[in-house]
C-alpha cells in the first residue's frame, strides 16, 4: 500500500530524502541532509512545501518546492520552484 504525507523536514526525513536522491541521482553528491536542510528549512524566503510517497515505511518518492521571490511585470511576487523531485 502506498501513502503520501506532507514534508515534515525533520532530520530523519532529510536523511531518508538524501538516501533516496543518492539512488535516483547518483552523480548529485551535493544532495546531503545538510544541503537539503539549507534548501528546505533555512531558506530566508520560506520553508519548502511538498510531499513524500511511502511503500509501508520505505520512502519511494519525493516532491518539494522551494519558496522564491520572482519579478513579475516589475513587481516582486512570492512563488514556489519545484526541485529535487524523485
Amino acid at each position: 500500500m502506498f501513502t503520501f504525507d506532507g514534508l515534515s523536514l525533520s532530520p530523519d526525513e532529510l536523511r531518508a530524502t538524501a538516501d533516496l536522491h543518492a539512488v535516483a541521482f547518483p552523480g548529485a553528491t551535493h544532495l546531503t541532509p545538510e544541503y537539503l536542510n539549507w534548501q528546505y528549512n533555512e531558506n530566508p524566503v520560506g520553508r519548502s512545501v511538498g510531499c513524500n510517497a511511502y511503500a509501508g515505511d520505505r520512502l519511494i518518492g519525493h516532491f518539494s518546492t522551494q519558496a522564491i521571490n520572482s519579478a513579475v511585470d516589475g513587481a516582486v511576487e512570492k512563488g514556489l520552484l519545484a526541485m529535487n523531485v524523485a
